[in-house]
């Protein structure tokens, strides 16, 4: 049975750490020998230091799992660095020239080497090459002129940490995926984690993932209509041992987080709208077969949801934010991905500009089109109840790319009418922002 280890920060900790990225390879930790994934709580004490306690997934304290290390601003870095049993915590602290990585064996001396620049992405507990252990990565900073991402692999960087040999397997360098794109790493035949990169799908509506085997190069790719973007990075879900992971991709609205779950082909195989927009954790929390998704809902109330059998449970635990076990931080403060800014746009801006349309021609149903400037930048367009502000309904989008001065229309299942006064259409760029349109009366044209 895998299993995954999770950590939780105190609400106020200003520990700098993207919580948005899991993957599969690995084995995680059951600490405390019950079969299933535990949880690693972590506070930030007055002097800033880092007190780290453990869990059960019911919510019962691990007491010989108690430590304090690392301090705030370290991002955390908990994997199956020494053994392939049971996870090691770890941090990656900001050196002068190198981001420093330290790890801490069950017994004996923290270990601590540099890789990776000051500026890189650093990429935590992946299994690239498949034997249990986990590898540390990072991904260059892209230079302005670069259009693919650099990545570096060094298998077993820390299999020594608890006295075993030191791995001499040498750096892997992959030239790989567009820059501007989410990179993340999954299990996609359920041996070793390959390399991936979510974008934008350049020929048309949807999304894009590519995907590529550091070991023998070999790549694939694979579209997902059903869902245009995600808000975070990607998130794959075991389904069971020796079987491709599951990816859940999110989208964040105020009151709820909408879950699509697609397999290495693209295809839809569940989707779920969870109560709550806190952080997404993965891990073997209730039962076979496979992982479930946790959402946190609260400041201490996780809700897990198992995304092959539906099955649901919840657990109050301390005030924290939750992170899994892989991460890919980074200690720059200009980001990778490009960004752009939210914004709320009059609906009434012109010809050839925004329309909402409250029946199509043929289809009687909602169409929107938007301003051609946004042609093939449009990952995802939802509408938002006014009053709750949840998502109401995710749009199938389409575009002519073949055609410059073409516009993306979104499609939605209902006439206008159907829809609440006030509702609010939104865009997702593939920037990041959300360009925004409120609409008083869905039942009429608005343009």
């Amino acid at each position: 049975m895998k299993i995954r280890v999770l950590a939780v920060l105190a609400a106020t900790a200003i520990l700098s750490i993207v919580a948005d990225a899991a993957a599969q390879a690995v084995k995680g930790s059951d600490y405390s020998s019950d079969g299933y994934s535990d949880i690693m709580l972590i506070s930030i004490q007055g002097d800033d230091s880092l007190a780290w306690s453990a869990y059960t997934a019911s919510g019962v304290a691990i007491p010989q799992m108690s430590i304090t290390a690392g301090v705030a601003g370290n991002h955390l870095a908990i994997a199956n660095w020494a053994s392939t049993t049971i996870a090691q915590r770890g941090f990656i602290s900001l050196g002068a020239e190198a981001a420093l990585w330290t790890v801490i064996p069950e017994t004996g001396a923290a270990v601590s080497r540099e890789l990776g620049g000051t500026k890189d992405s650093l990429i935590s507990g992946g299994d690239f090459n498949g034997n249990g252990y986990a590898d540390a990565a990072f991904v260059k900073k892209p230079l302005e002129a670069e259009t693919t991402y650099r990545w570096q692999i060094r298998p077993d960087f820390f299999r020594d940490a608890a006295g075993g040999p030191r791995s001499k397997a040498k750096a892997i360098k992959v030239n790989f995926g567009k820059v501007g794109g989410s990179f993340f790493y999954v299990n996609v035949l359920g041996q070793n984690d390959w390399l991936a990169v979510l974008s934008a799908n350049p020929s048309g509506p949807g999304s894009l993932v590519q995907l590529k085997n550091p070991l023998d190069g070999k790549s694939r790719e694979f579209r997902v209509t059903g869902f245009s973007y995600a808000n975070i990075r990607p998130l794959p879900i075991r389904q069971k041992k020796k079987r491709p992971d599951l990816l859940a991709l999110a989208e964040r609205s105020a009151g709820s987080t909408l879950v699509t779950f697609v397999d290495m082909r693209g295809r839809v195989k569940r989707q779920v709208t969870l109560p709550g927009e806190g952080e997404l954790i993965v891990g073997n929390f209730l039962t076979a077969p496979g992982e479930e998704l946790a959402i946190q809902q609260s400041d201490n109330s996780f809700l897990f949801y198992n995304p092959i059998t539906e099955a649901q449970s919840s657990v109050a635990l301390p005030t924290g934010i939750p992170i899994d076990d892989i991460n890919i931080n980074s200690f720059d403060s200009n980001p990778v991905e490009p960004s752009c800014e939210d914004e709320t746009l009059s609906p009434n801006d012109g010809t050839d500009r925004f329309l909402w349309k409250p029946k199509g021609e043929n289809s009687g149903l909602l169409r929107v089109l938007f301003p051609q400037i946004w042609t093939g930048k449009i990952t995802q367009v939802v509408l938002i109840h006014p009053s709750t502000q949840a998502i109401i309904e995710s749009a199938a989008l389409s575009y002519d790319a073949s055609n410059p001065n073409a516009r993306t229309f979104a499609m939605f299942r209902k006439p206008g009418g159907k829809y609440p006064e006030n509702v609010t259409v939104r865009a997702r760029l593939v920037a990041g922002c959300y360009k925004s349109y409120v609409i008083p009366h869905p039942s009429e044209r608005t343009d």
